[in-house]
């Protein structure tokens, strides 16, 4: 069931990313890209937890037979278990993914542990000798000693705006999801467009605090540099594209945020709206299909049976039940009740209040109806 789970969640993500590549990957809102994306993943991973009941499903039920079918299953020795064998390939992969991120966290901090600090109040200098280019990790803003007398102010807001905003956090989470789910390789793409879109925001606000024309400037006079890790921001990356996305004149329009409502909706008719078991008994080989019979007499042994909807809120399963009530037959009550007149049926409604949970309990006899709650 776990991998079941697992495999659902992908395919979510695949269905918000493939909304995201074509709605909004090109807009300006970039906020709203960020939230879009993380939210995504956090969604993704609860609608396959969601079991709606929507689809009724009738079962007739024979305990005889039920009986004999259990007791006819009988599981082949010595067969290959391929669910357990899969199983043990995703915790081995999920294991392997986790050691691996947990040796490139401690290889950034002992650098950052490493390295001279000097605190301020939103972040803290570290200055390193080697190991890590410009750039910012949690709330480290990350110096090489080099660049230490000719850091500019564009460089330093860009950072700060990373620390500010919490982009790292964003990357840790978007790790920890990977762990999970280490054989989808849609997160790559989920990772990439979120690395790009901190680069946007911070260039965006580097631009309002200090002028958007000498900001282009100075980063057409940089030289792109590879990211050296997986968890930290360098300033050096993505120039070009960071560059058209500030002049860049795409706009999100209305009816594009409207649209995230059917996306929902959409996977959510792929995963949580479940079908519900309704148990139908059998009597004397005649199966019991609805709550719409007037009680009627058994055999010869003067039982009157009728039938019952017991609904359960908290699995949202029916069960129609089956009541039989031994009578005395000369009573004039019970002959009147048992008459094929229908002035003088007497049957059961029940009826459930899905805002307050509440069942209802309608007993017509002669025309009039009393009700049990």
């Amino acid at each position: 069931m776990m991998l079941i789970y697992l495999l659902e969640v992908s395919a979510c993500t695949l269905i918000f990313y493939t909304a995201f590549h074509f709605l909004y990957k090109d807009g300006d809102r970039h906020s709203f890209q960020r939230f879009f994306l993380l939210s995504a993943l956090g969604i993704s991973f609860l609608i396959p937890l969601l079991q709606i009941p929507v689809f009724p499903q009738y079962i007739y039920t024979n305990p005889t037979v039920a009986l004999s079918a259990k007791k006819a299953i009988v599981t082949p020795p010595n067969t290959f278990d391929w669910i357990q064998a899969l199983a043990l390939l995703y915790l081995i992969g999920a294991a392997l993914k986790f050691a691996l991120l947990s040796w490139q966290m401690s290889k950034i901090l002992r650098l950052i542990q490493s390295g001279r600090k000097e605190a301020t109040k939103a972040f803290t200098k570290v200055y390193l000798e080697k190991g890590l280019p410009l750039s910012s990790f949690l709330h480290y803003l990350i110096v090489p000693t080099t660049r230490a007398k000719n850091l500019t102010t564009f460089e330093l807001e860009h950072e700060k705006t990373h620390i500010q905003q919490k982009h790292s956090w964003d990357i840790l989470f978007l790790e920890f999801v990977q762990v999970l789910l280490w054989f989808n390789p849609i997160l790559l793409l989920y990772r990439r467009r979120l690395v790009e879109i901190h680069e946007y925001l911070a260039d965006a606000r580097t631009a309002r605090l200090l002028g958007e024309e000498p900001y282009s400037t100075f980063l057409i006079q940089q030289i792109s540099q590879q990211q050296p890790s997986r968890f930290i921001h360098p300033f050096h990356s993505l120039f070009k594209k960071r560059f058209d996305m500030m002049h860049s004149k795409i706009k999100t329009r209305k009816w594009q945020y409207a649209l995230l409502v059917p996306m929902i909706a959409f996977a959510l008719l792929l995963f949580s709206f479940q079908s519900y078991p309704v148990y139908l008994q059998a009597i004397d080989g005649e199966n019991i299909p609805q709550d719409s019979l007037p009680p009627r007499i058994v055999g010869d042994e003067n039982i009157v049976i009728d039938t019952v909807i017991i609904f359960d809120p908290a699995t949202g399963q029916e069960t129609i039940q089956v009541v039989k009530t031994r009578v005395d037959l000369n009573e004039p009550a019970v002959a009147n009740t048992l008459s094929e007149s229908t002035e003088d049926e007497i049957d059961t409604i029940i009826i459930f209040d899905s805002q307050t949970f509440q069942e209802t309990m309608i007993i017509v006899k002669d025309g009039v109806a009393d009700t049990i709650r």
